[in-house]
């Protein structure tokens, strides 16, 4: 590796002056003299009143420089959207499994949960499918109840006749989620 590819850390591409194509450095325009500066104080506020303020010219950094700052932003805008990515994910899961929990510990009451769909589509429903273990709870009802076995307990499929809608607690809790964004 030569000298001229050796690593230099941005900060210190940042702190060094821009050096010119005569090999002379140059600081910035703040550090830099004005040889029309040397004017009286009357005549330059005569010359601001009827003229504006001619813009200073800043070097321009080295297109190293340019690079390694576009290259540093695209890191960090990379970095932040995989940890948003991840972090969706993280905050999912640990939903997931504090509401199983729970489940585990009380079971969800499919009885009110069913009621309350009803209660805001409007109309009788065609059918109830549950799992089997949640089908008891149901029973004395005047809607069909259907044990379906890839349901777990808690979930609830309620087939109306213009469609059907889906209690699974995954679905509930993935609209919470979705929700709270």
């Amino acid at each position: 590796m030569s000298a001229g590819d050796a690593f230099v850390p941005l900060a210190d591409l940042l702190r060094s002056p821009a050096v010119l194509e005569d090999g002379s450095s140059q600081i910035g325009a703040a550090s830099r003299i004005d040889a029309g500066s040397q004017r009286d104080g009357a005549s330059e506020m005569t010359a601001a009143a009827v003229s504006p303020p001619e813009p200073q010219s800043e070097p321009l950094p080295a297109p190293e420089i340019v690079a390694a700052i576009r290259e540093a932003r695209l890191f960090r805008a990379r970095l932040a959207d995989a940890l948003d990515a991840k972090l969706e994910r993280l905050l999912a899961g640990i939903a997931s499994e504090i509401v199983l929990r729970e489940l585990r510990s009380a079971p969800a009451e499919i009885a009110s949960i069913v009621a309350f769909i009803i209660q805001e589509y409007g109309a009788p429903p065609l059918c109830i499918r549950v799992a089997p273990a949640d089908a008891d709870a149901l029973r004395p009802s005047d809607v069909r109840v259907v044990e379906d076995s890839t349901l777990d307990a808690g979930d609830a499929i309620v087939v109306f006749g213009t469609g059907e809608i889906d209690a699974r607690l995954g679905v509930r809790l993935a609209a919470v989620l979705e929700a709270l964004r």
